[in-house]
Parts: C-alpha cells; structure tokens; sequence
C-alpha cells in the first residue's frame, strides 16, 4: 500500500493555523471531507477573529467540518 494510503486512514487534520478559505479548501480536496474539522490554536489564535473568518469557508458539507467530524473523533455521539 501506499504511504498516503495509511495516512488518509489514520489521520485527521484540522484547520488550526489555516482558517482561510483557499487552504481549508484545498485540504478538504487532498483529505476529503470525513478526516478535516474546525479547530483555533489557542491562545496563539484570536478564536472569535478565527471563528469569523472560517465562517467564510466555503465547503461541501459545513456541518461535517463543524461539528459532526469531531463528535466522531471524540466519540461525543
């Protein structure tokens, strides 16, 4: 198998750092939208200034993004 293979299956990524639109998107392009979920680096990030500008993310599924993925990673559900 290939190395992105194992990585796809058993990684997650946040947009921590990168709450922009064209790097939220690409991820969610490379990652797909199941393995990608909202996330502020505090207290380095602003997470009201980072919460607005994610609001302006432009996604497939926003509610996966948002609250969904992360309920499944921390298995809140």
């Amino acid at each position: 198998r290939r190395p992105s293979e194992y990585f796809l299956e058993n990684f997650w990524l946040s947009s921590a750092g990168h709450n922009w639109d064209p790097a939220v998107r690409f991820t969610e392009e490379v990652v797909g939208e199941d393995r990608l979920m909202f996330a502020v680096d505090y207290p380095y990030e602003d997470g009201k200034q980072q919460t607005h500008q994610a609001a302006g993310v432009t996604l497939r599924n926003p509610e996966k993004f948002y609250e969904l993925n992360a309920k499944r990673v921390f298995k809140l559900t």
